[in-house]
């Protein structure tokens, strides 16, 4: 009884120090994203652009190096629009074998008709039965979902490659960008969306928080977000 009793405090402790730890990084990030964005937001009001990058050093402890970069929404291939063609070559010029890019393509189209009859290399009902869950049959809400897809897993889609950085779902382009363009400082304008990645290092770990926004009234206002 003793040793149940034990194997239970100890698993009370390791909840604790896990929620302790989610609110340390919790209060990391959100320190961090205000320091940055309100020194993008003094330059913008000096310079007239927002800038492309942003790092921060904080000597610690803990050491802490971070940086925040912030692009627009508008110059990505959207997942909800693009169709066939454009999809799979998008993804072959992202150094995504050829069948990885015809299973993903054909069952994102998949994903997104309203039938249940799948293409070459798609997915439907019968796929997805025994994962419990089912297609969406329409567009996608959040970017997150589209890991739900045959072909877009987590690891591929937020780590290796790391897909979440060329795609979107809120308003980019239909057809095949000619070239990934680089980071340049932006002059944010009213409605538009954007995209704020910050990415910090503590104690050899690395932290990554996407956040996808829309630029009302000189303010965020969050559409998206993802913590890693």
């Amino acid at each position: 009884m003793v040793g149940v009793l034990f194997w239970r405090t100890r698993g009370v402790e390791s909840l604790i120090y896990a929620a302790f730890t989610s609110a340390q990084e919790e209060l990391t990030r959100d320190s961090l994203l205000h320091v940055l964005w309100k020194e993008g937001c003094r330059q913008a009001q000096r310079q007239g652009s927002f800038p492309s990058r942003l790092n921060i050093q904080i000597q610690g402890p803990p050491h802490i190096k971070a940086s925040l970069s912030v692009s627009s929404e508008a110059n990505r291939l959207d997942l909800n629009q693009a169709e066939d063609q454009d999809l799979f070559e998008y993804f072959l010029r992202h150094h995504i074998s050829e069948r990885k890019a015809r299973i993903m393509t054909d069952s994102l189209l998949d994903w997104r008709d309203p039938d249940n009859l799948h293409r070459l290399n798609g997915a439907e009902k019968d796929y997805y039965h025994p994962l419990g869950y089912e297609p969406r049959n329409g567009p996608l809400k959040d970017l997150s979902e589209a890991t739900l897809i045959r072909g877009f897993d987590a690891y591929r889609f937020w780590f290796r490659p790391g897909i979440y950085k060329w795609v979107t779902i809120y308003g980019g382009q239909k057809t095949l960008p000619e070239a990934e363009e680089e980071a340049v400082p932006l002059k944010l304008q009213a409605h538009r969306v954007y995209r704020l990645e910050l990415s910090w290092e503590e104690n050899g770990k690395t932290f990554r928080y996407l956040e996808i926004f829309r630029y009302k009234g000189g303010k965020r206002v969050k559409l998206f977000s993802f913590s890693w």
